[in-house]
């Protein structure tokens, strides 16, 4: 996965048609395709607003991430309300970035893949704040769902490492330093061969479920 750069909004122009571009993506988003979701039994909703979602993805400043975030949330509560209507277990969440906010996506699934999400994510057990305050409507809005926090993270394999260090790609320094990061290790068999994963962490993921009376 490509990293996301922080904001760089002295270099964008046009704010006002960036913000139209949002309440364009909550109209293209708005519907579930509930036949897709019937036939590929899950569907989702990226963020893909230019030119922050592109090959080189960068972050909105946090005001248009509070306006983005809104409107996701509006989103999946349309979501809900569909799914309800399908009488069937689902799976319906927000993926929220941290610092790589316009990764950010809703996602729901049943049927054959309901649980195919349900260890996508590493739960983290310290307590950090929520990136986004409680206040105005997007308060109002948070209010609506419960936020579990979890472990964006890089898997590297020591095989692909050392054919980067052999190509000149990364240094044995920055290969070093990489495996000091990794949180977790992993030997597995790969290939007839036996391989170290490396489990780096790269930011957060805040999982948003609508709250249950």
């Amino acid at each position: 996965m490509k990293t996301v750069h922080r904001s760089r909004t002295k270099k964008i122009r046009g704010w006002k048609r960036r913000k139209r571009s949002i309440q364009l993506w909550r109209e293209q988003m708005i519907e579930l395709d509930i036949e897709t979701m019937r036939s590929e039994d899950f569907d989702y909703a990226k963020l893909w607003i230019y030119p922050f979602y592109s090959i080189a993805p960068i972050n909105p400043p946090h005001w248009f991430q509070r306006l983005l975030l809104s409107e996701m949330i509006d989103v999946y509560a349309h979501w809900q309300k569909r799914m309800e209507q399908e009488q069937e277990p689902f799976y319906l969440k927000i993926w929220l970035y941290e610092p790589n906010f316009i990764l950010s996506q809703i996602v729901v699934a049943y049927r054959s893949r309901l649980n195919f999400y349900d260890h996508h994510f590493q739960p983290v057990s310290t307590s950090q704040p929520f990136p986004f305050a409680s206040t105005g409507k997007l308060g109002e809005q948070l209010q609506q769902l419960d936020w579990q926090l979890c472990i964006q993270e890089e898997l590297y394999w020591s095989k692909e490492l050392q054919h980067n260090v052999a190509k000149g790609v990364q240094t044995e320094a920055e290969v070093q330093c990489l495996i000091d990061r990794a949180y977790a290790t992993e030997t597995v068999q790969y290939g007839g061969e036996e391989q170290t994963v490396y489990n780096v962490r790269t930011g957060n993921v805040w999982l948003g479920t609508w709250k249950t009376n």
